[in-house]
């Protein structure tokens, strides 16, 4: 192989590395900034087929309890003590009513060491409406509660 072949082959070389380098740095800085911004998604959840439905719900095409499913995303930020939280709820896979709001630990989570621990109780503020949703055990099943049993 010639001199001038070798030599644009190492540089073509140290280009493409030097491209894909750039690249990933710019796709992590730019994930980093959303996640500051919007919150980075902390927990994916989903309401207890046995417990009542959210309060701002309202089921105009009285669709059986059984037959909705309540998915719920929390999303942490580094500049807030709160969090939001997105609620999908859904029937046969189709979306019936999403909603978002405000999630902030129960005073009695708070007394704890690690106030994401179960039990937990964390208090969810949709559409002006503030319910207790409560994690029992280390899953992603969530209940509506009216008080925290400690």
């Amino acid at each position: 192989m010639n001199r001038g072949l070798k030599m644009y082959c190492t540089l073509t070389q140290n280009n493409s590395v030097f491209i894909r380098k750039s690249f990933l740095f710019l796709a992590l800085t730019l994930g980093v900034i959303v996640c500051v911004c919007n919150g980075c998604v902390s927990g994916n959840f989903k309401l207890d087929p046995q417990s009542r439905l959210p309060a701002w719900f309202h089921n105009k095409n009285n669709i059986p309890r059984e037959k909705l499913n309540v998915d719920i995303t929390i999303y942490e930020t580094t500049t807030s003590t709160d969090a939001k939280v997105k609620i999908i709820i859904s029937s046969n896979g189709k979306i019936i009513e999403k909603a978002q709001g405000i999630k902030r630990y129960h005073p009695e989570s708070l007394k704890k060491e690690f106030p994401s621990e179960p039990p937990s109780w964390k208090i969810f503020e949709i559409n002006g409406t503030k319910e207790i949703y409560e994690q029992r055990e280390k899953n992603n099943i969530l209940r509506i509660v009216d008080d925290v049993d400690k």
